[in-house]
């Protein structure tokens, strides 16, 4: 009996041993494939145009005439993709893309190109690229929780972080049965690093009468 139980301990401990060396290797595939996705982004920003929609009549107004002056400076080939106000030019090469842009700075100054281009979000020469707004949601919000208090705090929150931005807030419908609802938000970049990065996802509510935490989550679906 007392060779089984050793046995069997031993057998724990190599099975424990064993769980904390998977887990081991799964986080440093994790960590790898996260700074692998870091510098792809890094590439693609640095190749990355963007163009403002807001003064253009359509996109394609602005791709012909990218792709006019990519096909006279022999450049490679172009991948565009578009949101409701934004259109993302990515060129082969950093050295293609720098040499656009001083391309469009030379244009005349109501030049599409020129009037559309948007300087690059976060001060550094050369990357003229936004990412777009990424979704966020609260879930199992308490209907005693102020949805304006809600969106004061995120505000004041993001402001701070200066380059921050919340684009939109949507408050969810309260659930009859459990009294509940999910608020939902779009942020930019910099607010989504200081949300999650700075205050661990989790948000403080209080009004004076409610006191509770806020844990945001990503709205990702399949």
């Amino acid at each position: 009996m007392a060779s089984e139980s050793i046995l069997d301990a031993i057998h724990e401990q190599t099975t424990n041993l064993e769980k904390a060396s998977n887990l081991s290797t799964i986080r440093q595939h994790l960590k790898e494939a996260v700074r692998e996705q870091g510098r792809t982004e890094r590439d693609v920003r640095a190749k990355t145009a963007t163009f403002s929609l807001m003064k253009a009549h359509s996109a394609e107004v602005i791709q012909d005439k990218i792709m006019a002056y990519a096909q006279l400076a022999q450049f490679g080939p172009i991948s565009f993709r578009s949101s409701k106000d934004l259109l993302f030019a990515q060129l082969t090469t950093v050295g293609e893309k720098e040499a656009m842009i001083d391309f469009i700075k030379l244009c005349e100054p109501h030049d599409i190109l020129k009037e559309t281009l948007l300087p690059s979000p976060s001060g550094k020469s050369g990357l003229h690229f936004e990412r777009l707004p990424i979704k966020l949601e609260v879930n199992n919000v308490h209907s005693s929780v102020n949805f304006n208090k809600v969106k004061e705090i995120f505000e004041s929150l993001i402001d701070d972080t200066k380059a921050g931005k919340l684009v939109a807030i949507k408050d969810g419908k309260v659930s009859s049965q459990t009294n509940k609802r999910t608020i939902s938000m779009k942020v930019n970049g910099p607010a989504f690093w200081d949300i999650f990065s700075t205050m661990n996802g989790i948000i403080p509510y209080t009004d004076g009468k409610t006191k509770t935490n806020l844990f945001v989550r990503i709205n990702c679906r399949p």
